[in-house]
């Protein structure tokens, strides 16, 4: 049987900017709880570690700021905010961007690294991130006869990193993999089957449930590949790109590095391509953008007059 997930309460709240706060706090905090999973998985000091490699990190820029760049940090600094660089300034607050400008065009490829399990149902009945009915079932009625049926492999999938697609667009016609947002199920209620999950929800809203491993991750990845191929012209590849890979992709997912970059180079062009691991990705599924968590988020760069000549 499921094993039982925290007990979900939940109380009024008011519109406006507490139910915006709302949408975003329990996703912030998964992927918080991610970050140190992913961050000290295999560390032979195990959690310790987390205590120890910041108190290290300290001293070394302690020393690298105050005795050898000579930087004042009474005045720009103060203990737990973070700091940006610009030449030989240190900001307390900001953000860094970069803008492109010119004959240019940017495409985009983001890959959620999960596979459908189930059935695609209608939201019958929902508050603010709480799912109460999926047509005439209540949630959990619905995951224990996904289970039931289930392989022993996806079984072990549901337990440990099962996740929920939602169609955003609920006018949308095509259901397809990549056309779900993936969120976290945060936790259930077995008393009344209900379902919380690290998004709002509307009744009317479409739903699957999906799993996440290193083979699903693999071939979503490789499905989004292909469809972004099969909608290029003849000689229009992309001359180079940008990628931005959850933290716990990577050799944490597939056991070797560089996996969702060579399968890149091998199936659309070897071309230069840049970028960083992040706790968060900003990309776009149908024609909205959101705040993900576990993809792989391409942008493609190609010259515009080319592209629409």
């Amino acid at each position: 049987s499921l094993s039982r997930p925290p007990d979900v309460t939940i109380s009024g709240l008011h519109t406006g900017l507490r139910e915006t706060v709302e949408r975003y706090v329990d996703l912030v905090r998964s992927f918080a709880v991610k970050d140190v999973r992913m961050r000290y998985v295999g560390s032979f000091m195990g959690f310790f570690w987390t205590v120890v490699h910041p108190v290290l990190e300290l001293l070394t820029y302690t020393f690298v700021f105050t005795v050898i760049l000579k930087v004042s940090f009474e005045e720009h600094y103060s203990r737990g905010t973070n700091a940006l660089f610009l030449n030989d300034r240190m900001i307390g607050s900001g953000a860094v961007g970069v803008a492109f400008t010119g004959d240019l065009a940017v495409e985009t490829v983001v890959a959620q690294g999960c596979r459908p399990i189930g059935k695609p149902l209608m939201v019958t009945e929902s508050e603010i991130n709480v799912i109460s009915k999926l047509g005439d079932q209540t949630p959990l009625d619905v995951l224990r006869d996904i289970f039931e049926t289930a392989t022993t492999r996806e079984k072990r999938l549901i337990r440990r990193s099962l996740q929920i697609g939602i169609v955003m667009d609920r006018l949308a016609q095509d259901r397809r993999e990549g056309e779900f947002l993936i969120r976290n199920v945060l936790g259930a209620d077995e008393e009344d089957g209900t379902l919380a999950v690290g998004e709002l929800v509307q009744e009317g809203q479409v739903v699957q449930f999906f799993i996440r491993d290193a083979q699903a991750a693999d071939e979503d990845l490789r499905m989004m590949l292909e469809e972004y191929i099969d909608n290029l012209d003849e000689g229009d590849t992309p001359a180079s790109a940008l990628l931005f890979s959850c933290l716990g992709r990577g050799q944490y997912l597939y056991g070797s590095p560089d996996h969702d970059i060579g399968m890149f180079t091998e199936m659309v062009a070897d071309i230069p391509i840049a970028g960083f691991f992040s706790n968060g990705e900003i990309g776009p599924i149908g024609d909205q953008t959101f705040l993900h968590g576990y993809t792989a988020s391409f942008a493609l760069f190609k010259q515009r007059s080319k592209s629409t000549s």
